[in-house]
């Protein structure tokens, strides 16, 4: 419903526009569910047609309202489009045309960034949406609590990663980018951590976007759910950082009664936050979680499509708006890569599935889980199921694909095409 000539937010009321924060929230579940490959070669190509001459991205393509309007105003997150999307189609499709097309655009952008304060390795200007409709900030806000400041400057760091990659794959000489990179990676490091931890307050330096129901104090807040998984996720901090602060992530989301608070920008990391640093378990209570916020508290509200909003009908069935509710809406359907990357455990360890990890993180409740992937290097299936006082695994390999497979009692094997079966014992 949302992928029709351009990514729309949603299909329902008067905006149907092509939002930019939203389309590369979704880009790799849409590329794993379809070949997304045609639809967004045209769409980037709108994007690039678009990017203003200072190298910004609109919250839009194409762009609805005038230049004074709020709503085009570059945002972290939105503009980031221009270097997540070309990098994650190839990564998926293994087409290097996405990086060749848009390198420039990708390079523009961050260009635009570095150039728009007066700390080239920090971004803390300008209107941002931030962690758009998080719960964090209450209920009724559209902004979240975490900062602006912290949000924009880690996809800063993101992005600017992201063109060195590219650069990298493409044989282009990135070695500016790279000192750059290593510069807005230790400035975020100085600014906005202590002692392996993000700052609890900020002054409120960033502009809050002139919205009703926009909750804004004299500080924004450091550490929150989406500050520390945004860090784990972009790898801002130290590798013997991680533990402590995946220890924090994980009492965040017990003091809010098991649930998360993210939004936009925080929720499509937030469970590989945890899952990377091996908390399955927490991960998992918040799939599972049904009081809102969650994805089953709209599930068993009668949800058939994703909201918009996590408490778009309240419990006592009034609803969070009546003029921004949109009731299909696929921002937090990325959950999906979640599942299929760590529930079914498929995850490319190179563009193209060309080779790839097969290692299930399979859970009593769930029961089971079946996945296939129709890749461009062939058919991928991985299935697992409780079986008396075993987990079985069947998973299909295409042929002249390298899977290496690991299993949760530990045993790894590196196979290629066919068909293999397992046994772990409970």
């Amino acid at each position: 419903g949302n992928y029709l000539d351009i990514p729309t937010d949603c299909p329902q009321r008067d905006e149907r526009l092509g939002w930019t924060g939203d389309a590369q929230v979704f880009c790799r579940t849409a590329a794993i569910n379809f070949d997304v490959r045609k639809f967004f070669k045209k769409w980037l190509g709108d994007l690039r047609i678009e990017q203003r001459s200072n190298g910004s991205i609109a919250g839009v393509c194409p762009e609805k309202f005038t230049p004074d309007d709020y709503i085009t105003r570059t945002s972290a997150g939105w503009g980031d489009a221009a270097t997540i999307i070309p990098w994650t189609l190839y990564d998926i499709y293994g087409d290097e045309s996405f990086l060749s097309d848009n390198f420039e655009m990708m390079k523009r952008w961050v260009e635009y960034i570095r150039t728009t304060g007066e700390d080239e390795y920090l971004w803390l200007t300008g209107y941002h949406y931030g962690d758009w409709l998080a719960m964090d900030a209450g209920g009724d806000s559209y902004v979240g609590a975490t900062s602006n400041d912290l949000i924009a400057s880690a996809f800063y760091a993101y992005s600017t990663e992201l063109v060195v990659k590219a650069g990298e794959v493409l044989g282009e000489d990135v070695s500016e980018y790279k000192k750059l990179y290593a510069n807005i990676v230790k400035r975020f490091r100085e600014y906005f951590m202590e002692n392996g931890m993000p700052k609890e307050e900020f002054p409120l330096t960033e502009i809050p976007l002139p919205c009703r129901k926009t909750v804004i104090d004299t500080v924004r807040k450091g550490v929150t759910q989406t500050a520390i998984a945004l860090i784990l996720h972009f790898r801002l901090c130290l590798p013997e950082e991680r533990e402590a602060l995946a220890d924090k992530l994980c009492e965040l989301i017990s003091e809010f009664d098991d649930r998360m608070s993210t939004g936009f920008l925080g929720t499509p990391y937030l469970l590989h936050a945890l899952s990377d640093c091996g908390r399955h378990d927490v991960a998992y209570k918040l799939f599972f979680q049904s009081k809102n916020p969650s994805w089953l508290y709209s599930v068993d509200h009668g949800a058939t499509t994703i909201w918009e909003h996590w408490n778009g009908v309240k419990d006592d069935g009034s609803f969070w708006s009546t003029d921004m509710n949109s009731f299909n809406h696929y921002a937090y359907g990325c959950v999906a890569e979640w599942m299929y990357g760590t529930v079914c455990g498929v995850k490319q360890t190179s563009a193209g599935y060309k080779t790839i990890r097969l290692a299930p993180v399979p859970d009593k409740r769930l029961g089971f889980a079946k996945c296939a992937l129709e890749t461009l290097s062939g058919r991928i299936e991985s299935h697992w199921y409780y079986k008396a006082d075993r987990i079985a695994f069947e998973f299909t390999v295409p042929d002249g694909v390298t899977a290496e497979i690991v299993l949760p009692d530990g045993y790894t094997e590196t196979v290629c095409g066919g068909t293999y079966t397992y046994a772990v014992r409970i």
